[in-house]
């Protein structure tokens, strides 16, 4: 179109440079239609394409892997009436956060997709893209990680005890054979002396006053972990192998022997007296699932499907009636992580105070990736592993290498009560005329 005076009214449509594209698994999928543009958001002349071309390549991945998200009941404390709330992230979010591309160029991205949607309005079809949703990506299922972890378990359970060349494979496709990429790329966190975390806790039941003065009098031997004679199988360690079970701050310690009212608790204090590299089940997401628009994502995202169970499974509360033989899988992981991987231990969630809690069915867990803070990182176990010389005077529970005993640090409670935290749970037929819970 051209004015009076000759010149065009049309608007150039906007480009932008691969360098711009932060996501590199998209950026290099459009490399080839790139050709010399000036970029609309840094300004730049580089190798680019029109927004028009990275939102075919965009769209393709997010209607495969992503859908608008649930709506979630939920509860206003302060009319106490039910409400609708969708879970997820803007349009806008999403697109910045998968491209990898700034809010400007999210904005211009969004406007062509939600343009170029195909939906049959008239027709009663719905759009996909529009500023009014939330998206969230699908929840992928386990697959073949989720199958053979059920044949490993089985195998190990009722066939064959020890390690073969399926177990041996299984775990080196989820965990990384030694020195592997997969491996490497697990996430740890570092303990010790210069590191965020210098000493770690343990506490035993004392039920009674006797029992507590025991414990107090030889508490390197009564609060170390037990001899290896007297080991019991738990969930990461087979009996007659003892590890070291203990947690991140002396609240979780506490709370992890489920004390009763009125009993008392003996915590003890364990310096971390060498640097210990540890397995961070936090973290587990870390680098595993990956941008939507690499090749592997769709295996990557099932692997880690998989290792979110497994860290369920780890840190759920062992209850009395639980079988040893349940525990046989998860000791031949905590074996592999140990003996193979060369991890020192194992940071895991406590159920007990909320750091970790199970998914309902066909919920998907949205994990922030990062770091725990501080405050986080204080709801968490730790399993150390390893065999050391005896500790002097008490032959028979030697500590862990890297841990020593602070004789000052150990700390008795009573419990004088005990708080449960709880949400809403909606039952059929527990709801009253006005849709208040009861």
């Amino acid at each position: 179109m051209e004015d009076s005076s000759g010149a065009s009214n049309d608007v150039a449509e906007p480009a932008i440079c691969l360098e711009c594209i932060g996501d590199l698994s998209l950026r290099g999928s459009v490399q080839a239609n790139a050709t010399r543009i000036q970029c609309h958001y840094c300004e730049k002349r580089r190798k680019g394409i029109t927004i028009a071309t990275l939102a075919d390549s965009v769209d393709t991945k997010v209607r495969e892997y992503y859908s608008h998200g649930p709506f979630e009941r939920r509860f206003d404390t302060e009319t106490d009436k039910t409400f609708e709330e969708q879970e997820g992230e803007s349009l806008l979010e999403m697109l910045q956060s998968e491209a990898g591309i700034d809010h400007a160029a999210a904005v211009d991205l969004s406007e062509v997709l939600v343009d170029s949607d195909p939906a049959d309005v008239a027709g009663g079809e719905e759009v996909f893209y529009s500023d009014q949703q939330l998206y969230e990506r699908i929840d992928l299922p386990e697959g073949e990680y989720g199958e053979r972890w059920e044949q490993f378990s089985h195998r190990i359970k009722h066939e064959r005890r020890f390690f073969d060349q399926n177990a041996k494979e299984l775990l080196e496709g989820i965990l990384g054979a030694a020195g592997s990429k997969i491996a490497t790329d697990l996430p740890a966190i570092l303990i010790g002396p210069e590191e965020r975390v210098k000493v770690v806790y343990r506490a035993r039941r004392a039920d009674t006053r006797e029992l507590a003065e025991q414990i107090a009098t030889h508490a390197r031997k009564e609060l170390s972990r037990p001899p290896k004679q007297k080991a019991k199988a738990g969930r990461m360690n087979a009996a007659g192998i003892a590890v070291f079970y203990g947690s991140m701050s002396e609240d979780v310690a506490l709370s992890e022997v489920r004390p009763s009212v009125g009993s008392g608790v003996i915590v003890g204090k364990f310096p971390v007296i060498r640097r210990l590299k540890i397995l961070d089940l936090s973290r587990i997401d870390h680098g595993l699932t990956g941008s939507i628009f690499h090749p592997d994502y769709e295996r990557n995202a099932s692997r880690l499907r998989f290792l979110e169970g497994f860290h369920h499974v780890i840190a759920r509360p062992v209850q009395p009636d639980d079988e040893p033989l349940e525990y046989i899988p998860t000791q031949a992981v905590a074996e592999y992580v140990h003996n193979v991987l060369g991890f020192d231990g194992i940071l895991y969630g406590s159920a007990q105070v909320g750091a970790i809690t199970p998914p309902e069915p066909g919920e998907r867990r949205v994990i922030e990736i990062g770091e725990l803070t501080d405050d986080e990182l204080k709801q968490y176990n730790v399993v150390l592993f390893g065999n050391a010389g005896a500790v002097k005077g008490v032959d028979e529970h030697p500590l862990p290498p890297g841990l020593d005993f602070d004789p000052k640090g150990t700390t008795s409670r009573v419990i004088t009560g005990v708080t449960y935290s709880h949400e809403w749970l909606y039952v059929s037929g527990l709801v009253s005329d006005d849709d208040t819970p009861y």
